[in-house]
């Protein structure tokens, strides 16, 4: 985690990262100034900001200092006036430190760039906003003290906004993302796209940039392949891809310009490269957005498998520690077999969860059939009191989930219907279950047959044993009813279940 404390340590280590960052920035500030900027030239890009600002992200506001002497050295080297060297030097160092503190005042900020929120931050917090207040306060500051004519004070502005706002969206980036970048040079694949899609990059650069090929191609090159590229990179190389094609894309656009061939070829004449600067801002702008956005949603396809996982692995353990509770009760209704049925009931009940997480477990997203969940319950119980029990599936059946909440209610309700079935006659004769779709193949209709007859005082609303007030207080508030009929000597239970208590399952 960085430090953002404004004053740093008086250690040998500390002094040398403050070097080193001084000299880097004092590089490429150099590089900036000296090898790409024309007097022409309004809008080039200063890669030395870039480095500033992921500097203070990276490690913290106390390099500043670092910023502030890199840009004094090269200022005052090339600067006849040290007041206005001096003056410069600040203010690139005010604008790193206003963007760190305003990326980080919040604490909603990551460094990495995992999602596009945190990109669009960077470049409007840490690029525009910092880099106004920065360009507004220096650029004053030398119109005051004389060191700037007024007629030239828009010009400068505007050339010192746009060079620092675009050294900060192509080059911190870049920083960020590759910084402590895990990488896997065993991955040969991936070796093999980077090598071919950024090869390809610089090649097509060339021709449109450069003018490559010419006298072949003649005028046809555009560009907009560069975005066709950009986005190929961004889907396939991610963020850390993305970023280095679009420097790639940057330097070869630039020297096109100021070598008066390519693309923009007489951007510097006609807008003193503004063209050239809207279309690396645009360009970035895709590229980095469709980066983020794409490993946005791959981070969080990984989350949502991770946590497939892991409630997989606690419906496991959930049904084997309910498994492990039906093998004690069974062993204590051997060692009493004067309170056996009363145990075998409670049995039944936790052998319906343990079928739920079982199914839970192997379902995706937790999703459990409605024709696995009958036919599981009544597998268990009829193992459980030793009679079988059939189920029989309609004709034209279509596949259908019951809702998460009410999964265990339901498997618990089927349990109680049965067990009542065998324990109410089916002791000696057949017990069926038949599934089967109703008027609308979301209406399903659960029919449990038994022999033997309803008393005649039956009230399932009140006059009912313990197993029956279970299922009552079970039962659904919507989407689910129960009945009964005799008919001759066979008992009918039908339960009908409807939205939202079950679904029909997408079809894949």
């Amino acid at each position: 985690m960085p430090t953002y404390k404004f004053a740093f340590s008086n250690t040998s280590v500390e002094w040398l990262k403050q070097l080193g960052i001084a000299a880097l920035y004092a590089l490429l500030l150099y590089v900036g100034e000296f090898f790409f900027e024309s007097e022409a030239v309004v809008g080039h890009f200063e890669p030395a900001c870039g480095l500033a600002l992921a500097a203070l992200l990276i490690g913290g506001k106390r390099y500043v200092w670092g910023v502030f002497c890199g840009a004094l050295l090269v200022q005052a080297s090339t600067d006849d006036s040290l007041w206005r060297a001096v003056a410069i030097a600040s203010s690139d160092a005010m604008e790193a430190f206003i963007g760190a503190w305003l990326l980080t005042r919040g604490g909603k900020f990551d460094v990495r760039l995992p999602s596009l929120l945190d990109y669009l931050r960077l470049i409007l917090l840490g690029g525009g906003v910092s880099i106004a207040i920065s360009a507004l306060a220096a650029n004053a500051l030398l119109l005051f003290s004389g060191l700037l004519a007024p007629e030239d004070y828009l010009q400068s502005l505007l050339q010192w906004w746009m060079s620092d706002t675009l050294g900060v969206i192509l080059v911190t980036p870049l920083i960020l993302v590759w910084w402590r970048a895990e990488l896997n040079w065993r991955e040969t694949r991936q070796i093999v796209e980077s090598v071919l899609l950024i090869g390809l990059t610089i090649w097509v650069g060339q021709i449109v940039f450069l003018d490559w090929l010419h006298e072949i191609i003649g005028h046809a090159t555009n560009s907009y392949w560069m975005f066709m590229l950009i986005t190929w990179v961004a889907m396939f190389l991610g963020a850390r891809g993305t970023t280095v094609v679009l420097i790639i894309v940057a330097v070869q656009a630039l020297l096109g310009a100021i070598q008066g061939t390519g693309y923009f070829a007489d951007d510097i004449t006609q807008t003193n490269l503004i063209n050239y600067w809207f279309y690396m801002l645009t360009l970035s702008l895709v590229g980095m957005t469709l980066a983020t956005y794409v490993q946005e949603i791959k981070r969080v396809k990984l989350v949502a498998a991770h946590r497939d996982v892991l409630i997989r692995e606690i419906h496991h353990r959930i049904k084997n520690n309910l498994q492990g509770v039906t093998g004690l009760l069974r062993q204590f209704a051997d060692k009493h077999p004067e309170i056996a049925e009363s145990v075998n009931q409670t049995i039944g009940q936790v052998q319906s969860i343990a079928v739920i997480h079982g199914l839970q477990e192997r379902a995706p997203a937790g999703n459990v059939r409605l024709r696995e969940l009958t036919e599981a319950v009544a597998a268990g119980v009829g193992a459980l009191w030793q009679k079988p029990v059939a189920v029989e599936v309609a004709s034209g059946w279509m596949p259908c989930t019951i809702d998460e909440a009410e999964a265990v209610p339901l498997a618990l309700i089927l349990n109680e219907l049965l067990s009542n079935a065998i324990k109410h006659g089916g002791r000696h004769g057949q017990i069926n279950i038949l599934l089967k779709q109703g008027r609308h193949p979301d209406f399903i209709r659960i029919t449990i047959c038994n022999t033997g007859q309803l008393p005649p005082d039956f009230d399932f609303g009140h006059n009912t044993g313990i197993g029956l007030q279970l299922v009552r207080s079970l039962m659904p508030r919507a989407g689910a009813k129960l009945s009964w009929q005799t008919r001759g000597n066979t008992v009918i239970t039908l339960l009908e279940l409807d939205p939202p208590v079950i679904s029909l399952e997408p079809e894949p």
